[in-house]
């Protein structure tokens, strides 16, 4: 008859994991307000040679989250054309990079009341403010050109 497995039979002893604390939930980092997702904001300058990016990360709010693309987008929707390269790439790339942070920080549900401070003020929605609306300005120029090439050539 076989007898019972031992340690010796089967293998060294093996212990119980140790037990993992959960992670700490993130919090605003602008305002402390809870819950909190981590994202990058982008911003972008293009003037002609010159490009500039500025990156906003870190733990933020629905509130505060708002209010950082709505402010990072509308500068780039204003200054982030004025270079071919801008025009072409970094622009687009900005704002699409904007929209999917900005996507993650939407499903977050309103946080509660700010422990460190004033909450930023999301303001009006990016389509409402008028510097957004200053790309169509080389959005213009550059269909101008176009059009003449295409009339001018022919």
């Amino acid at each position: 008859m076989p007898s019972a497995p031992t340690a010796a039979t089967t293998g060294p002893a093996r212990s119980a994991p140790a037990p993992v604390a959960a992670a700490p939930a993130a919090v605003c980092r602008h305002c402390g307000g809870f819950p909190a997702v981590n994202v990058a904001f982008r911003a972008h300058l293009g003037l002609l040679f010159f490009l500039r990016f500025r990156r906003m990360d870190g733990p933020v709010c629905r509130t505060c989250g708002l209010a950082l693309h709505r402010g990072f987008t509308t500068y780039t929707l204003c200054w982030g054309w004025w270079s071919p390269l801008s025009l072409v790439l970094f622009g687009w790339l900005t704002l699409v990079r904007n929209l999917l942070a900005v996507r993650r920080v939407e499903r977050l549900p309103e946080p509660g009341p700010a422990v460190t401070g004033g909450r930023f003020d999301p303001g009006v929605p990016v389509h409402r403010r008028p510097l957004a609306y200053v790309a169509l300005i080389p959005l213009c120029w550059v269909l101008t050109l176009i059009v003449a090439a295409v009339s001018g050539g022919g």
